[in-house]
């Protein structure tokens, strides 16, 4: 849904996000993982197709990292949540090992990562959600 539709998603999450009892950290980790995934992509450590799938790759290395469920934004476990992928971030050997973990998991999705098109589609997150669940053990 992120993918090219940025005002139905404001629209759909505008009363849900940013609380003043929301844990920092929350957002703190979302704006680091797109930074490393941008960052990688700009020196070529990650090939620059997956440019368009960055929405996509930052979805996976939640869902491979995570060490339990989503918690609520505003809970004292929503910290140690996130520290778990700040950890994970902050160093660049375990990082992009995720990532080229993630890199693989769209490569085995039959995805066509030269159409542009095929990020702005419901059924390309589907799709790479049922290819992780395949290839769980992939952790």
């Amino acid at each position: 849904m992120a993918a090219g539709y940025y005002g139905q998603l404001y629209k759909e999450v505008k009363e849900k996000i940013f609380k003043s009892d929301h844990k920092y950290a929350l957002y703190y980790v979302s704006s680091l993982a797109i930074y490393k995934v941008e960052k990688y992509i700009r020196n070529v450590t990650i090939d620059r197709r997956y440019n368009k799938a960055r929405y996509h790759i930052l979805m996976l290395f939640r869902m491979i990292n995570e060490s339990e469920h989503l918690p609520l934004l505003n809970s004292k476990k929503a910290d140690t949540y996130c520290d778990v992928l700040i950890n994970i971030l902050n160093d660049d050997k375990k990082s992009l090992s995720s990532f080229n973990k993630i890199i693989e998991i769209i490569q085995n999705s039959d995805i066509d990562i030269n159409k542009r098109t095929s990020f702005y589609q419901k059924s390309t997150t589907d799709l790479l959600i049922k290819q992780y669940g395949n290839n769980h053990s992939i952790k």
